[in-house]
């Protein structure tokens, strides 16, 4: 079963309260926040496994700038991107990082969670 990771450029209450918000909507997924900054520098990344699920959480711009320099740190995971609000990103560059899902924090938390129970389900289904 996959494990399912929320990481954000910084902290900040919006990571958090989306941190809620997903825990609230399914009881089901196992949601595990890693701290910011370099992705595997702390203990909790020892958990992460090739083909994971990678929720990528940006706020603004610079949060996609910054997941774009990084992005051969997400390279064999499977990423769905949340944007805090889809109507303040002015640009597609975010699709350099090909995530699976690009999803809106005011809209979108229903098809995340959807379809990361799609995800959980299917890999039972196959074990």
């Amino acid at each position: 079963m996959s494990n399912i990771f929320l990481y954000g450029a910084h902290s900040s209450n919006a990571l958090i309260r989306l941190e809620l918000a997903l825990e609230g909507i399914s009881r089901e997924l196992s949601l595990t926040r890693l701290p910011p900054g370099p992705l595997f520098s702390s203990t909790t990344s020892l958990k992460m496994r090739s083909n994971d699920i990678l929720l990528l959480y940006a706020q603004n711009e610079a949060d996609i700038e910054w997941f774009i320099q990084q992005r051969h740190n997400f390279d064999g995971f499977r990423l769905i991107l949340i944007l805090q609000k889809r109507s303040s990103i002015t640009t597609n560059r975010f699709i350099l990082l090909s995530p699976r899902l690009v999803a809106d924090e005011e809209t979108s938390l229903f098809t995340v969670t959807d379809y990361c129970l799609n995800i959980c389900r299917k890999e039972k289904l196959l074990a």
